[in-house]
């Protein structure tokens, strides 16, 4: 049965006013990242990768801090296209 158009505004005015469709749109709007932090001779590693990614999969997006606080892309590019396996190896890519 589909209701008069004038009746669906209603009720979804009243789904807005409820809070019912904000509710679906705050699950889309959350942060669905995680993040693995490694530290290494004064460097801070960022890794992000989407909630759920194995940290050896290659979709991470990682970054470097130094202690001046200065930030270095791994590979130069903010593409979530990396391995974040462990120290060592996330310390072994290249930054720019």
């Amino acid at each position: 049965m589909t209701l008069p158009r004038d009746r669906n505004d209603r009720e979804y005015r009243k789904f807005i006013k409820r809070g019912d469709v904000d509710s679906t749109i705050a699950v889309v709007s959350q942060n669905p990242f995680i993040s693995q932090v490694y530290e290494d001779s004064g460097n801070t590693y960022v890794c992000s990768a989407v909630a759920g990614t194995a940290l050896t999969d290659s979709l991470w997006k990682i970054s470097r801090f130094d202690v001046d606080g200065n930030a270095r892309l791994c590979d130069g590019d903010d593409n979530f296209d990396n391995v974040a396996t462990d120290a060592a190896t996330v310390a072994a890519l290249s930054y720019s």
